[in-house]
């Protein structure tokens, strides 16, 4: 193991309240301790009703803490503002000028929104680790919100960004206008392994029952309804073909009726939230995965597929065309019902053309944890090199 020392702050983590949420973060921080000594705090500011101003702090592990500060104040500027008055104070309380090589901030809003008032006090480097898709559609906001114009103003500190695909990057660039944003990718990571199991199976190309598989958490943005109108047409032509879909969200009991009233009961099983484990399954036992989505920033469901073997049949957008080619998949060009026809129909024909063992090890050799851990590594420890080189 590497020295250096790395300070980690997160807006987003698995908590008490939601154990899956930032769980990205955290397969990047679990990842990273392989390589360095990492220290983490979750630093948020949460809306409660029942507390004006409540201050909650846990232990999760040995390097991982929580400062949690609950407030029925909702306006952003309070949450901007006590962010970075907590995040300058963890600076201080752990010494990080003294003890720590770089600063890792994962999320840069709201907590570094006054970043451009406390930027000199901070006297290593900082890095911030980017995930959020909120920049695509400038938070939802209209231009000349004065709050966009705070968030734009973090990207112009001198800041070096890690984003999860260059897309997203592409993203923050237009956002913040700032054209010389300095950006590094690193994927998210792929826990699954490579087990003898999956390996045994991987090269089998019998002619079993073709079973298509999709995962989300159901949203709008996710665009079932163009899948399951696609997958009607196909239902015509190949019967015996089955789609299973996984998942939660708000947007599943309209799935279900939307299903029902194409009358598809029969061929389309929902097996609800599934365990790692269980996706792990899904994905060995099906022949294809499906994404029809209208954005990500990177898409870990599809590279968990890949990590298995499985192809991946996606929309055309940015961040997963990084990553899917002819050689383990298909992105259908365009948002509509027959380019989804079509490439299914395509698939069908050729499936077993897919070396599905090629599929996995390409894939693991980008997304295992292994293969994050020393990219995530490289940049930071260079950051740090260069740094020490600048200031001495």
């Amino acid at each position: 193991m590497n020295n250096i020392k790395i300070f980690h702050i997160t807006t987003w983590y698995p908590n008490e309240e939601n154990v899956l949420e930032g769980n990205f973060i955290k397969e990047h921080f679990n990842a990273l301790n392989k390589k360095c000594y990492n220290k983490l705090i979750h630093l948020e500011v949460k809306y409660k009703k029942s507390k004006l101003f409540t201050i909650v702090n846990k232990n999760l592990s040995n390097n991982e803490s929580s400062l949690i500060i609950y407030s029925s104040i909702r306006f952003w500027f309070f949450k901007e503002l006590i962010g970075g008055v907590f995040l300058l104070y963890l600076v201080f309380k752990y010494k990080v000028n003294k003890h720590y090589h770089l600063l890792n901030i994962h999320i840069a809003y709201p907590n570094l929104t006054f970043l451009h008032l406390f930027y000199k006090l901070i006297k290593v480097p900082i890095i911030v680790t980017e995930h959020w898709s909120a920049y695509k559609e400038n938070f939802g906001l209209p231009l000349s919100t004065k709050k966009l114009k705070k968030i734009k103003r973090i990207f112009f500190n001198n800041l070096k960004v890690i984003t999860v695909s260059k897309a997203l990057a592409d993203d923050i660039i237009k956002f913040s206008s700032n054209y010389k944003l300095n950006y590094y990718v690193v994927p998210n990571v792929v826990s699954f392994s490579i087990d003898k199991n999956i390996q045994l199976n991987l090269n089998s190309k019998d002619d079993k029952k073709i079973t298509f598989f999709c995962l989300a958490f159901w949203r709008e943005i996710k665009n079932p309804f163009l899948l399951f109108d696609a997958f009607f047409e196909i239902s015509k032509s190949y019967p015996d073909v089955i789609l299973k879909v996984g998942g939660a969200g708000p947007l599943l009991p309209k799935m279900v009726g939307y299903i029902n009233n194409l009358g598809l009961q029969n061929k389309v099983v929902f097996t609800g939230q599934l365990t790692k484990y269980q996706v792990c399954n899904e994905m060995q036992s099906s022949t294809a995965f499906l994404h029809c989505s209208k954005y990500e920033t990177f898409s870990v469901v599809c590279a968990e597929a890949l990590c298995i073997g499985l192809p991946v049949i996606s929309s055309n957008i940015p961040a997963i065309a990084e990553y899917i080619n002819s050689s383990n998949g298909m992105l259908v060009p365009n948002d509509n019902v027959n380019s989804w026809i079509n490439a299914i129909r395509t698939f069908i024909s050729n499936y077993t053309s897919y070396n599905k063992s090629e599929i996995a090890n390409s894939a693991f050799s980008k997304f295992s944890s292994e293969a994050v851990a020393e990219k995530y590594f490289t940049v930071l420890n260079e950051s740090v090199l260069q740094y020490k080189k600048r200031v001495s």
